[in-house]
């Protein structure tokens, strides 16, 4: 063992890190018996360092900050059945937090989440089809069926997802199946899928521990409860485009256009037709109307019979109003928030609905994949409700 541990350390100071981790990982070394005896004995630190390359190295968590007191709880327990086999600690760990209040447990659902993405959940990506370790069955089953983990169904099937357990996916018919790959670690996955995956498992996190107080409840209910999105009809989402209206007016002040602010510029025709005065905002005009012909506009700021100041209540479109990712605008911004962060917003908002579906998903029964977005679905301006939820949302957040 010296000798070997010599070799190693003397093509390190050689070649590097990096051409060690490699030449392990490749023939002919990787064929000879003391590298497949070495790795037959799933030494996680060895996994580790040959595939260092091939999966995310940063991990966001560590530190003594309280605020990850959750995670460090949830990841000792996980590491204790993947050094051991024995679920034992695992399910002291949920009988503990089964406890808890429920804004507590939830926190602490929260942090397991994290746990099993962070450890098991990315060493599936290094695991080979006949080579994986003897825990990892002895985990999926507990997560799949313990009784002593008090979590709800959505909750248990996101745990078991991001813990690198792919048969729900895999139970799923084709045609569903490969709208979810996304959620899939094992089978060579590229650094960008794998860097998506954690992004989900991280978002998750947060949302199932999202208080009713935060920001993020919102997005908690979108993943989780959507139903509560549809009770106060007509549900209005963040990230979705703003009033028309707006934009047109936003678009001819960066243009330099004469438009006098605090002044209202809308205006509409006893028909209904909408239209827009610039400068000072009273007509000065008279002009047929497109919708009826009838004579809109005025003379001298005096509007004609059939010419009527519009409201400026918000228009905004109500739902889920986004066309096909292929469709969509690539420079987005709303409420005069910047690009960057409107895209972001957005990109979480896909996200916990990207979620949603996952974690209601029903494999082995009639509907597998449910629809549970269309009633959110403004179907004016959307096509959602006609497409296939995971493909229309997964595309988006792709």
């Amino acid at each position: 063992r010296s000798m070997r541990l010599y070799l190693l350390k003397c093509m390190e100071r050689a070649r590097g890190l990096s051409f060690v981790r490699g030449t392990l990982a490749e023939e002919p070394l990787s064929e000879t018996n003391w590298v497949k005896e070495w790795r037959d004995l799933h030494d996680i630190d060895f996994e580790k360092f040959i595939g260092a390359a091939l999966v995310p190295k940063w991990n966001p968590f560590l530190g003594e900050s309280q605020d990850l007191a959750e995670y460090r709880e949830a990841t000792v327990a996980v590491m204790e059945l993947m050094t051991t086999t024995s679920t034992a600690k695992l399910t002291r760990y949920a009988q503990d937090i089964s406890l808890l209040p429920e804004e507590k447990r939830r926190k602490h659902v929260g942090g397991l989440l994290l746990a099993v993405c962070q450890e098991p959940g990315l060493l599936a990506a290094l695991e080979e089809p006949h080579h994986r370790p003897p825990w990892r069955p002895m985990l999926c089953e507990w997560l799949a069926t313990s009784s002593d983990l008090k979590v709800t169904d959505k909750e248990r099937m996101l745990l078991r997802i991001f813990s690198g357990d792919d048969q729900p996916i895999q139970e799923l018919p084709e045609e569903h199946r490969k709208w979810l790959e996304t959620f899939v670690t094992y089978g060579g996955r590229k650094m960008d899928d794998l860097l998506r995956w954690r992004v989900l498992g991280h978002l998750a996190a947060v949302l199932i521990a999202a208080p009713e107080t935060s920001l993020l409840h919102s997005l908690r209910c979108m993943m989780l409860d959507p139903e509560k999105m549809t009770k106060d009809f007509p549900a209005f989402l963040p990230a979705m485009d703003e009033d028309i209206r707006s934009r047109v007016l936003k678009a001819l002040v960066e243009r330099g256009e004469n438009i006098w602010k605090f002044k209202s510029h809308w205006w509409k025709c006893s028909c209904g037709f909408t239209f827009f005065i610039g400068e000072c905002g009273r007509p000065m005009e008279v002009a047929k109307c497109p919708g009826c012909s009838l004579n809109i506009g005025g003379r001298d700021h005096n509007q004609t019979e059939h010419t009527f100041q519009d409201d400026e209540s918000d228009r905004s479109p109500w739902g889920y109003v986004l066309p096909p990712a292929e469709k969509d605008e690539k420079h987005v911004t709303f409420r005069e928030v910047q690009s960057s962060s409107a895209r972001a917003i957005r990109l979480m908002l896909h996200g916990s609905m990207f979620l949603g579906i996952m974690a209601a998903s029903k494999p082995g029964t009639q509907d597998p994949l449910p629809k549970i977005y269309g009633p959110l679905a403004n179907e004016s301006v959307c096509t959602l409700r006609q497409c296939i939820e995971a493909q229309y949302i997964g595309s988006h957040f792709a």
